[in-house]
């Protein structure tokens, strides 16, 4: 398969995580109990001090899990955007691909130490999907 369609599918990938967790970060939850109530409660209810700004945990909570989606929207464009110039230029989007893939390829580690099989299952597609890419991308390969 050529370099662009693993690229296109890294991207289908990505976006599937998007989408999977902006929906999870924006729809409201159930709550599985009192205590995951009282730790919700006081994270909101602990302030503190950042840089001159009263902050909560739930502040930082809730503002790196928008800056999670935002980075993962950019990173599909992004990666779609590389599929054209892989198809057009491939000596000039090998780099990007290689730093593509080992970029993912850390995400997809820090998925399954930290979180569950959802996020850890599509960021490890993409990475393969971005390995093969940058594979197909070596000189004498059909790109």
């Amino acid at each position: 398969m050529k370099a662009s369609r693993w690229l296109r599918a890294a991207a289908v990938f990505l976006a599937v995580f998007f989408f999977g967790h902006t929906a999870a970060v924006v729809l409201p939850a159930k709550s599985s109990g009192p205590a995951e109530d009282s730790v919700l409660q006081a994270m909101k209810d602990f302030h503190f001090d950042a840089m001159g700004r009263d902050r909560t945990l739930w502040d930082f909570w809730q503002g790196f899990n928008f800056f999670t989606s935002v980075a993962l929207a950019i990173l599909v464009v992004l990666t779609w955007q590389l599929a054209g110039l892989a198809r057009k230029d491939p000596a000039r989007a090998r780099p990007f691909a290689r730093t593509l893939a080992l970029g993912l390829a850390a995400m997809a580690g820090v998925c399954w130490q930290f979180f569950f099989v959802a996020p850890a299952g599509a960021s490890t597609l993409a990475t393969a999907c971005a390995f093969a890419a940058w594979m197909s991308l070596r000189p004498g390969s059909a790109a």
